[in-house]
């Protein structure tokens, strides 16, 4: 009885998901909203049954997606499924909800990378140069229209362009790793209120004041500062790839939390609530402030502050 309920409630994740996957591919409108719902099935059903069941549902919905698709349904169903089966079977083990979304982003990073190898190498697909190709056109038809109503556009101006086209091709691997991230935490806030409303416990975040990023961060930070003083990176090179990236990260780190000791010291100070999100929002908007954010988030990792702020009477 109890096999016959897995596989009839597996029959219904796996009609639940074909009807997503071909709004996602077929309805250009609302791919956006389907798109994060995918995982949803495969989170729904791992969270309940083990994990071999898991593994069953997603080798039935490759089959779906090679019937109703193409290769692009069978990525799709690959990242999703892999990624929801992992999150669920962790809130099936009863893990924290940050355990949960570690697992759940490195997963959906490992499908990025590995999909993106396998585009370049078989199909012969480079979406990234397509779409740097595609940026410098736009950028290339704008000019050549300026110049023609007689506004020529400087010099400087086409040379901060292509720094900035380099900048973003030297920042491809922390773009991966930020949007999977960024993905996985729209995943939670969106399908974790579904699960609890189908009756499945789900574990809570602390809260942002709570946040604490490992010390090691900061002295990776400063570490990777002073690397870049000594051996100053080339633009091109292995290590200025490698500079550009470690530093990138880790600043969201740094980032993150200043954000977490506004949260703290807005609470400590019996603030409304809405000030620390304001200047959250603010420090996005305006970028010294973001700037000043970061500051906070190092000096609270290399004093301690929140714990000083606590102790002091």
């Amino acid at each position: 009885m109890k096999n016959t309920q897995i596989l009839t409630e597996g029959a219904m994740m796996l009609a639940l998901f074909a009807v997503l996957l071909l709004i996602t591919l077929y309805i250009p409108v609302l791919w956006i909203a389907t798109s994060f719902f995918l995982i949803l099935p495969f989170f729904i059903y791992s969270a309940k049954y083990p994990a071999k069941y898991s593994a069953m549902l997603i080798m039935a919905a490759i089959i779906i997606s090679m019937i109703i698709g193409n290769i692009a349904a069978v990525s799709i169903t690959l990242a999703y499924g892999t990624t929801g089966a992992v999150m669920g079977y962790f809130l099936y083990r009863k893990k924290g909800k940050f355990f949960i979304y570690m697992a759940g982003s490195l997963v959906f990073l490992a499908n990025a990378i590995i999909q993106y190898v396998v585009s370049v190498l078989f199909f012969h697909f480079n979406f990234i140069d397509d779409s740097m190709k595609m940026l410098r056109e736009s950028f290339e038809s704008s000019i050549h229209m300026m110049n023609q109503l007689g506004e020529p556009v400087p010099d400087k101006t086409m040379e901060q362009f292509e720094l900035g086209i380099d900048y973003l091709r030297a920042l491809v691997p922390s773009i991966f790793v930020v949007s999977s991230f960024v993905m996985v935490f729209l995943f939670i806030a969106i399908n974790f209120p579904i699960l609890k409303r189908l009756g499945l416990e789900v574990p809570s975040w602390k809260p942002i004041r709570e946040w604490q990023m490992p010390k090691s961060v900061l002295w990776y930070y400063i570490i990777i500062l002073i690397a870049a003083i000594l051996f100053v990176p080339e633009k091109g090179s292995y290590w200025y790839m490698i500079y550009m990236n470690l530093s990138f990260v880790l600043q969201i780190c740094l980032t993150i939390q200043g954000i977490s000791f506004l949260y703290f010291f807005g609470n400590l100070k019996n603030w409304p609530k809405s000030v620390p999100t304001a200047l959250t929002v603010m420090s996005f908007l305006f970028f010294p402030m973001l700037y000043l954010v970061r500051i906070l988030g190092i000096m609270d990792l290399g004093f301690d502050l929140k714990q000083r702020l606590q102790q002091k009477p």
